[in-house]
């Protein structure tokens, strides 16, 4: 049986191996980003890099849809027209 202030560990790392940080985790949990952090680096600080690599990517593919998004979007009205 958990105490009122243990982790999943097996949550907390298929959140971090899905590319989320420490404080992303901890909102979704609701823990203290303190916590979070320990639990990650006495427990998974082998996967860093990997989550690193994964972070990277989704920061690239987030940066591709705002562009795409902000390009449909011109696409029907210019800034001119629609400050008017």
């Amino acid at each position: 049986m958990r105490g009122k202030g243990e982790l999943n560990k097996n949550k907390v790392e298929s959140l971090y191996l899905d590319g989320f940080s420490g404080k992303e985790i901890a909102k979704i949990l609701g823990a203290k980003e303190d916590t979070i952090y320990k639990c990650l680096n006495r427990n998974f600080s082998h996967l860093k890099e990997h989550n690193k690599a994964k972070r990277e990517l989704k920061k690239l593919q987030d940066a591709e849809v705002k562009k795409l998004t902000y390009r449909e979007c011109r696409k029907y009205m210019s800034d001119r027209s629609f400050i008017k």
